[in-house]
């Protein structure tokens, strides 16, 4: 590998040495937007668990890492739950801990329950009519932190608070990989949030 290619990856997945822990695993662009809007201490990739192939993270974590990892629960299919447990096992062979941060269905409802509202609402907000509007306008908010900060009502304790879905149940057993993950919310992320 070329010293370019070595440069570019760590100035690409380490900000700077406190970051280095922390690596927030996000399905989406919008989750990715979200979570960078309310972080101060990690880093944020793209990556779907249901879906992707765990090689490029990987290279990423080392076994001080500790990765969050934010996915969506609309839509679940046998083998995608297969390959989602697949990538979390190989996860927790290579980090120090896991913490899942499940959203309730998808970042629009997550969004509505921290905000108590409707989706409805939620696209206003966002000067939005429909959940792609209301998608490509989050993603170019230059000041989403504050725009749900000042919104009344707005509590990011609701964030990714629900219980783990049956289909991933087994996440939280005895088994040994799985002694490493545990189910979180924003509760348990507090501390690296501005």
């Amino acid at each position: 590998m070329s010293i370019f290619w070595i440069n570019f990856w760590k100035r690409a997945v380490f900000k700077n040495r406190k970051d280095a822990q922390n690596l927030f695993l996000a399905e989406g662009e919008t989750e990715v937007k979200l979570i960078e809007s309310l972080i101060r201490a990690g880093n944020v990739r793209k990556f779907n668990m249901w879906t992707g192939k765990p090689g490029q993270i990987i290279k990423l974590i080392g076994s001080s890492h500790n990765l969050y990892i934010v996915y969506d629960t609309d839509q679940i299919y046998r083998n995608e739950r297969n390959t989602f447990i697949s990538n979390i096992v190989t996860f927790a062979k290579n980090c120090a801990s896991i913490t899942l941060l499940q959203q309730s269905e998808n970042l629009e409802d997550e969004l509505c329950r921290a905000l108590s509202c409707s989706k409805k609402t939620l696209y206003s907000l966002f000067d939005a009519q429909g959940v792609r509007g209301f998608k490509g306008n989050l993603i170019a908010e230059s000041n989403l932190h504050q725009k749900l900060v000042n919104r009344s009502g707005f509590n990011p304790e609701v964030l990714w608070s629900k219980d783990i879905i049956q289909p991933l149940a087994e996440l939280t057993g005895d088994y040994a990989p799985y002694k490493k993950i545990k189910k979180g919310s924003y509760l348990s992320v507090r501390h690296l949030m501005k």
